[in-house]
């Protein structure tokens, strides 16, 4: 390379093109520390031995199996959950079914009471009147309330 000095040339360049442009860097565009490209540097550094792979594919393949077993697992657990689900549902649908009945037996229970507690009280009635029955009186139909049957 040829001195910029000794050229007669003021620019830090060692050497300008056809174009009147640099086509070299400057000389002092090179930091004191200079350290080799990342290709080379790569290149040199050792590789992991070829070991340690199967032995990464063995931990994966053992975390897969776990994995599966845990999903059987939940899936056995979720069947259990739904089966006593229905069973609950089976169970309280019965009940319902049982209460309906017993309610609409109950209903007909106390209507019965009713009537012979009617017919009781009337016997009562009869029985204090030395025996001489009295007619009931009916209540109206149109619902006004009234017993007399002649009220218009």
């Amino acid at each position: 390379m040829a001195d910029n000095h000794a050229i007669g040339r003021d620019t830090p360049f060692d050497y300008h093109g056809d174009r009147g442009g640099p086509t070299v860097a400057p000389r002092y565009a090179t930091p004191c520390h200079w350290s080799p490209p990342a290709a080379v540097v790569v290149a040199e550094t050792p590789q992991p031995p070829v070991v340690a792979a199967p032995a990464r594919e063995a931990h994966v393949e053992q975390r897969a199996r776990r994995d599966e077993a845990e999903v059987l697992r939940l899936q056995l657990a979720q069947e259990r959950l739904r089966a006593d689900l229905a069973e609950e549902r089976t169970t309280r649908l019965q009940a319902e079914n049982r209460l309906e009945s017993l309610e609409t037996s109950h209903k007909r229970v106390r209507e019965e009471l009713a009537t012979l507690t009617k017919d009781y009280k009337a016997l009562l009635g009869c029985l204090d009147r030395e025996g001489v029955p009295i007619p009931r009186k009916k209540s109206r139909a149109d619902g006004t309330g009234g017993a007399d049957q002649r009220k218009t």
